[in-house]
């Protein structure tokens, strides 16, 4: 797990898909979020495979602002109450008072088709236009700008929204379509939902009208269980985003393509029950790609494997289907000390801490603290009756009940919370489950068969000693803390200035160092001087563009 202070979050000798893709023609276009690190320009999009990317660099922007706004505050209004502050004072990320800071990450990074110039630019002109909304009009346009008369290849059009994540922030009229749900928070979270659906029929519109939709494989996937406390329901599963449930990593996702040889027509409309990880999808999009090469062995080796033949024919096989394991997390790293473990957990007992998951067939073992572990129901709304996600717990367990399907977990949180536990060492630290027998996790069979445990505790003994080392940079304040007369200026920040005397604060690489001789950094069209935020060094000036 690598924090915003990090300079990346993938090593820099990784090499990622969009690279691979354009090494067999493809022409790699992005718009959303990136959030692998911005150090330095060789971790960016446009150095890492893309030839084109809009959208920010961090995660949990402003939808509508696009700032980088992890604190919260009263003064915002009600389109930004999601952004408010707790009951304590604290702000809706972070469990420390933070000051505001308006730092705008939006960019729009490209190369020339001829690869001689790069543009680097800073986007503030999208103010109060939502993200979705955003993204699509870039995505659109990348599409319709493709051509294969000027030498591109095929298209790779990689789409990663921001919304619905959290801040739940949306156009009343979406909400107002998903009226049929009683909760309003999860009407609201609902919205943005609808409002993506609207974004994906005008993009698939983009793609026929090119004559490009009769060969385009368009998949559409989570990257994670949904968040509970913005209204997100993972009903009949348990748990919650962060959690090793399976309601916190099963990710509803579909596929779709009008051509027979990628989807047969008797697959369309069906379920695929086969067993899929995320990391499976590099060396299975290769495999349709046409790439003849060998990742693993021209590179680290993958943990994921190729499973399109069992997606498609939509069977698990627990013994020889193409992934019989799953890991769901290795998470081990821990405050030094037995004191300052305990200490962590009893400051924020909800979330996951020193946690392995592991699946082999239909046996899942969890090991460790990992939060919340509750049964949320069809309709959570109620059980969190505030707008912040992270701070004071505020958990509403009657609430809990009232949902349909909704059920407290056996994790010692309801006890811990009431009274009834001492302390946070009385939670509960193990379950092993059947899943083909229990698939929602109500019975734990950790007592009636020990057998299970001893082997999935090996095989994660076993994977432990494979583990590539975390990055370890000590407790990193997750933003720019302010207690007091203590100020910290977050790396990447800058005052950007042009000549005709536009300005603003934008969130930007750490260090220009190996910024490439041919890019042009602009702010809005403009070229745009940078100097950092808490000093008075600058980027180093921008060049004419010779776009």
């Amino acid at each position: 797990m690598a924090l915003i202070m990090d300079p990346t979050w993938i090593p820099e000798d990784e090499v990622l898909l969009p690279q691979r893709l354009a090494s067999v023609g493809y022409r790699c276009v992005g718009a959303g979020k990136w959030h692998l690190g911005h150090g330095a320009y060789k971790y960016t999009p446009t150095a890492r495979g893309f030839h084109e990317f809009f959208g920010g660099y961090s995660g949990a922007q402003d939808h509508w602002e696009h700032i980088s706004w992890t604190g919260g505050g009263p003064h915002r209004d009600n389109l930004r109450r999601s952004q408010h502050v707790g009951k304590d004072g604290h702000g809706a990320m972070s469990n420390f008072p933070r000051g505001k800071a308006n730092v705008v990450d939006h960019h729009h990074d490209r190369w020339s088709r001829d690869g001689a110039t790069l543009i680097h630019e800073h986007v503030t002109t999208d103010n109060y236009t939502h993200s979705t909304d955003a993204f699509t009009r870039e995505a659109i346009r990348m599409v319709w700008d493709h051509d294969e008369t000027k030498g591109d290849g095929p298209l790779f059009l990689y789409l990663p929204f921001t919304a619905p994540h959290w801040p739940t922030q949306f156009w009343q009229h979406h909400a107002d379509m998903n009226h049929h749900i009683p909760g309003k928070k999860r009407q609201e979270f609902a919205g943005m939902i609808t409002q993506l659906d609207e974004s994906l029929r005008s993009i698939v519109e983009v793609f026929k009208r090119k004559d490009m939709w009769q060969n385009t494989l368009m998949i559409v996937f989570g990257d994670n269980g949904g968040d509970v406390t913005t209204g997100a329901s993972n009903w009949p599963y348990r748990g919650t985003k962060t959690t090793p449930f399976e309601g916190g990593t099963r990710a509803a996702a579909f596929m779709h393509s009008p051509n027979p040889v990628l989807v047969p027509a008797e697959r369309r409309g069906t379920e695929s029950e086969a067993l899929m990880h995320i990391t499976d999808w590099f060396p299975t999009l290769l495999g349709l790609a046409g790439y003849d090469g060998s990742p693993a062995k021209e590179g680290k080796p993958l943990d994921g494997v190729d499973v399109w033949d069992a997606l498609v024919a939509g069977i698990y096989d627990p013994i020889n289907g193409p992934r019989t394991e799953m890991l769901y997390a290795l998470d081990t790293v821990v405050p030094d000390g037995e004191d300052a473990f305990w200490k962590a957990m009893a400051r924020q007992p909800q979330t996951f801490i020193d946690v392995t998951a592991l699946r082999i067939g239909d046996w899942k073992l969890i090991e460790g603290w990992p939060g919340r572990s509750d049964w949320y129901g069809e309709d959570p709304s109620l059980f969190w009756p505030v707008d912040y996600i992270n701070g004071v717990d505020v958990t509403d367990y009657a609430a809990i009940m009232q949902s349909k399907g909704g059920k407290i977990g056996d994790g010692g949180h309801f006890e811990y919370y009431r009274g009834g536990a001492k302390d946070v060492k009385s939670l509960k630290h193990r379950w092993l489950f059947n899943l083909k027998t229990d698939p929602t996790e109500q019975h734990d069979l950790q007592h009636e068969r020990p057998d299970k445990v001893e082997e999935l505790l090996a095989r994660i003994k076993q994977l432990q000693a494979e583990q590539v080392a975390p990055f370890d940079n000590g407790g990193v304040n997750y933003f720019a803390l302010v207690s007091g007369k203590n100020k910290v200026v977050p790396p990447g920040h800058y005052i950007g200035k042009t000549a005709s005397g536009k300005r603003a604060i934008v969130h930007d690489l750490f260090s220009y160092d190996g910024f490439p001789a041919e890019g042009t950094t602009l702010l809005n069209g403009e070229p745009v001087t940078l100097s950092k935020l808490g000093s008075a060094s600058a980027a180093p000036p921008p060049k004419t563009s010779k776009l």
